[in-house]
């Protein structure tokens, strides 16, 4: 498989067995929901290997039902497997324009050069079905709500299933932080608008929390504590005089993978730039 990650089911840990989980070693999640009418496969991986035994799974839990993509962002360990899926695909409109924008070629170009045979073969796809703001899927027996959450991205759609309060926050909640839009700037909001999602999750009150970079949760605790360090954030910038000062009152978690620390650095200068 790509990066040759290992392509894997997660054990099913007490979660609806209409959901089922694809992992990509430890990087990231895909979910199959099946319902009476026809299978969502939320997001498609890193691209046209796992993607394609992705798409392989799909069909063996479909049995003979239709097969909808949905995507929640594009970031690229969540669209690139779009190519093998002939079947319709939905994102946001601001989705379709990332991917057929700079952003989508900057991406794929990136990623090429850090690994040439996992991503030259990929072609970018996007959504053929362009969601302009949130949508309901009726499954028969399953409702599958799409929430537009921005924050961590401007495109990104969640997904609740009401009949069996399971929440698919895609990428607004992380283990062990969460993590802002990296293109913020002095303009963005993107720390409010991910605490909004996050507030937003919390009043579904889900029983099941499946993300994409984070084990599946019974529960809410990964949500609470995900806006707790948004919250903490906004007051540790407002009470520093320096983003200096900032940096040195509050330093990432060592036991925090390097990516993660990486991210809360950026978010201290995210925070001192959104104060006003």
């Amino acid at each position: 498989m790509e990066e040759n990650l290992e392509f894997s089911v997660e054990p099913n840990a007490g979660w609806d067995p209409r959901v089922t989980c694809l992992k990509c070693g430890d990087l990231v999640r895909s979910y199959l929901i099946k319902t009476e009418r026809f299978v969502v496969v939320y997001d498609t991986l890193l691209g046209p290997k796992s993607g394609g035994l992705l798409r392989e799974e799909a069909l063996k839990l479909a049995d003979s039902r239709p097969l909808l993509v949905v995507n929640s962002h594009a970031d690229w360990d969540h669209y690139f497997g779009n190519m093998v899926f002939s079947e319709p695909i939905l994102g946001t409109q601001n989705m379709v324009d990332r991917v057929t924008g700079g952003v989508g070629e900057k991406e794929l170009e990136d990623k090429r050069k850090e690994h040439p045979e996992s991503y030259g073969p990929v072609r970018l796809t996007p959504p053929s079905i362009a969601v302009p703001g949130e949508a309901t899927l009726h499954g028969g027996d399953l409702t599958l709500q799409l929430l537009h959450t921005r924050g961590h991205r401007p495109d990104h759609l969640a997904l609740y299933i009401p009949e069996i309060q399971t929440l698919l926050p895609g990428d607004c909640v992380e283990d062990p932080i969460p993590l802002v839009d990296e293109d913020s700037d002095g303009t963005s909001r993107t720390i409010e608008e991910l605490k909004h999602s996050l507030r937003r999750f919390l009043d579904l009150q889900p029983d099941w929390v499946l993300a994409n970079h984070a084990a599946p949760e019974r529960g809410t605790t990964r949500i609470e504590s995900n806006l707790q360090y948004l919250i903490k954030l906004q007051e540790a910038a407002l009470a520093s005089p320096s983003l200096e000062q900032l940096k040195t009152a509050w330093p990432a978690e060592e036991n925090w993978d390097e990516f993660y620390q990486k991210a809360h650095r950026s978010h201290l200068r995210m925070a001192r730039q959104q104060m006003n």
